[in-house]
């Protein structure tokens, strides 16, 4: 998942610079979750409905797997939170975001950073 740093409802409450930035880290999580996954094809996601503030899902798709496919997803994963469906291993998942991380540090391009303020 990515998480906008400034406290955005979504990306139309974002400035040109902010939305930019935000492509720019999205292209290289979503490249470097299908080099490290192997996916065909990676859905980005966003709601913005359980907490006001702009994050968006990173999802491998693998044509091989049919509850991947479009909507279709949404459904698998109301079965994996119902228990009809098997989550992936916590040790697995772990261990595919630790080298998705390592390649999207590798992707990053360089973004200055300062730190967002918020009021105490």
């Amino acid at each position: 998942m990515l998480a906008a740093r400034a406290h955005r409802s979504g990306l139309e409450a974002m400035s040109p610079e902010e939305a930019d930035e935000i492509g720019s880290v999205l292209r290289a999580l979503a490249e470097a979750t299908r080099i490290v996954s192997g996916a065909d094809r990676i859905y980005s996601i966003t709601f913005n409905e359980a907490v006001p503030h702009l994050h968006i899902h990173i999802i491998p798709r693998f044509i091989a797997a049919p509850q991947t496919q479009s909507w279709t997803l949404a459904d698998f994963y109301r079965g994996i939170v119902a228990g009809r469906e098997k989550a992936v291993d916590p040790v697995e998942a772990l261990d595919m975001a630790q080298r998705i991380a390592t390649e999207f540090i590798r992707l990053l391009p360089r973004i200055p950073f300062e730190p967002a303020h918020h009021p105490d």
